[in-house]
């Protein structure tokens, strides 16, 4: 692979990251740009996976130190992440794309329309989240994991969403999807490795890129205020349903 080749991987992954560690959608950005680049898009779903995993690891630190969230349920969503990511990698052969993506534009149409109608719980205190996990959020936190660890784009604005319509704020919103993702990712990795999927040569790059977007992004993100959030969520998620609804359209 050429200088220039890595360098674009690398533009991509940073781009990605960054809005990926605010908003979601990352996959918006890296996945269309990898198969424009003429990667196939099984080894472009793997290149992100593993991407998104290490700049997810590198936040893992800065999450467990600043204590937003109780570290139980930090580690609850990682592990029905990964069971989820497992799952999705395992499915993807025996499901069409098609079918999970209609299914991921009806969910982001309908978190669109409660963010616009429906003002989420706000806790009087960010220190104090909700204690636990509830059964609908865990069973939501792994069928996220599943379409994340199947195809991907969308599900850490679903996660990021989520998350906030059951009273948590953005920024440990936003913590509780990088670990989410985190462990769909590494769920995800392990079937895609099995299968092949993973090419160092694109993977590398495109790594380094999305370490550093992530950093650069959870560095703004005390800064954005909980209205640029949502203003910011509902942009990124009317861009996901225009992509998902050309790409289920018929040729």
């Amino acid at each position: 692979m050429v200088l220039k080749d890595s360098i674009f991987l690398f533009s991509i992954g940073l781009s990605g990251s960054f809005i990926g560690s605010l908003a979601g959608g990352g996959g918006l950005i890296t996945l269309p740009a990898m198969m424009l680049f003429g990667i196939p898009v099984q080894f472009g779903i793997g290149a992100n996976k593993f991407s998104f995993l290490c700049a997810s690891i590198t936040n893992t630190i800065q999450i467990l130190k600043e204590k937003r969230i109780p570290k139980k349920i930090l580690f609850s969503g990682t592990v029905l992440g990964a069971a989820g990511g497992f799952t999705g990698g395992l499915v993807t052969s025996n499901i069409e794309e098609k079918i999970l993506n209609i299914a991921v534009l009806f969910l982001l149409s309908f978190a669109l329309v409660m963010t616009v109608i429906k003002k989420p719980k706000e806790q009087e205190d960010e220190n104090s989240p909700p204690e636990k996990s509830t059964l609908k959020q865990k069973i939501l936190t792994f069928f996220i994991g599943v379409y994340d660890g199947g195809f991907g784009p969308g599900s850490a604005t679903l996660g990021i969403m989520m998350f906030m319509h059951r009273g948590y704020q953005y920024i440990q919103s936003v913590h509780l999807t990088r670990m989410l993702v985190m462990g769909s990712c590494t769920g995800a990795m392990i079937v895609f490795l099995e299968n092949g999927f993973i090419n160092w040569n694109y993977v590398i790059p495109l790594t380094m890129g999305s370490i550093i977007g992530a950093q650069i992004g959870f560095q703004i993100l005390p800064k954005i205020s909980q209205k640029t959030a949502k203003t910011l969520l509902m942009i990124i998620t009317v861009l996901l349903i225009v992509q998902i609804f050309l790409k289920i359209m018929p040729k």
